[in-house]
């Protein structure tokens, strides 16, 4: 499924939040964001995304594939920054 996501918010290097729609709003919409907070060592990343719209009750697969889609993201992204600060 492709959806033409619209960035609601980018404050770099903070906050990226948009939200993707099929069709028109209140169909089957998806409000995603990445947080980013420093710590004294390292970085706290908070992924997250909500689904609304009158299709959420009926679309489990996917929203399941969207949730193992972005739990790959998370995982490449965490190896490769542990593989950059071990450099």
């Amino acid at each position: 499924m492709v959806f033409k996501p619209t960035v609601l918010v980018s404050e770099a290097p903070r906050l990226l939040r948009w939200r993707g729609r099929m069709g028109v709003p209140g169909v089957f919409d998806g409000l995603h964001s990445f947080e980013l907070t420093p710590l004294d060592r390292g970085t706290h990343v908070v992924q997250a995304e909500t689904f609304t719209g009158v299709l959420v009750p009926v679309a489990g697969a996917i929203i399941r594939q969207s949730e193992v889609g972005f739990s790959s993201l998370t995982d490449a992204l965490k190896k490769r920054v542990e593989a950059t600060a071990g450099s």
